[in-house]
């Protein structure tokens, strides 16, 4: 692929997370985007326009009881392209929740970004293995996706975890019981 066609690929992701923030989402009845409701198949419900999403309205993230270190944390799960592009944006709270869990389908050195993220988050990386490779504090940006920095680890990762700032575990990621994406 071309110098030129990466910039132009690059271009149109930034400007599908610029309309997913703009967007903003859907509130379903609470005062918190943050809410999350339970379902028959235990995944919590986070919904946003459907214009936003390739499956036709809502996002919909898994939740799973993970370890990490001598730590046990209730996380919600983002293991798809939609799930891993909104993440924790606009939400006021993680509660219930301890943080969310972004899985990939292989090894990858994908960047986040706070944009529209109002809480000040920590992010471990953890290889396929579950050892951490790298930790980053990452600090609300309420500017557009453009103007905000990016994130990511040095090296390769399957597995991010976004917690509250300070909170990330020490300690390896326990793999072996997680959801693959």
């Amino acid at each position: 692929m071309g110098r030129f066609t990466r910039r132009r690929a690059a271009l149109v992701v930034v400007g599908v997370l610029a309309a997913i923030a703009y967007l903003g989402v859907e509130r379903s009845g609470g005062d918190s985007a943050s809410e999350a409701t339970s379902t028959s198949s235990g995944r919590g419900r986070i919904l946003v326009p459907s214009s936003t999403s390739a499956g036709g309205g809502e996002v919909v993230f898994g939740e799973a009881t993970i370890q990490v270190g001598a730590t046990t944390l209730r996380v919600q799960v983002a293991d798809t392209l939609d799930e891993r592009a909104l993440g924790l944006m606009h939400r006021d709270s993680l509660e219930p929740f301890a943080g969310m869990l972004f899985v990939f389908e292989s090894d990858t050195q994908a960047r986040f970004t706070m944009s529209s993220t109002p809480l000040p988050l920590t992010i471990g990386f953890y290889d396929r293995a579950g050892e951490r490779v790298a930790g980053r504090a990452m600090s609300p940006c309420d500017d557009v996706p453009e103007r905000c920095p990016t994130y990511s680890a040095d090296a390769t990762y399957r597995y991010a975890l976004e917690v509250p700032r300070g909170a990330l575990p020490a300690g390896r990621l326990e793999v072996g019981a997680l959801p693959s994406s």
